[in-house]
């Protein structure tokens, strides 16, 4: 499923008499899958370990 996301901003005005603002922004938000992120995770762990093997660290 999707969660929902809203965004107000409000701006009361400035120091030159600028008026009053609001916007307002909707939409959801997609999960990410665990098993894809934990395998990209693995991979640049992994990434990180051969190039370190590499150079002799």
């Amino acid at each position: 499923g999707t969660s929902p996301l809203e965004i107000i901003i409000n701006s009361l005005g400035d120091a030159y008499g600028n008026p009053l603002s609001a916007d307002v922004q909707s939409g959801s938000i997609a999960p990410v899958p665990e098993p894809a992120t934990f395998i990209l995770i693995g991979f640049g762990l992994g990434g990180i370990g051969i190039l370190r093997r590499k150079k002799g660290f």
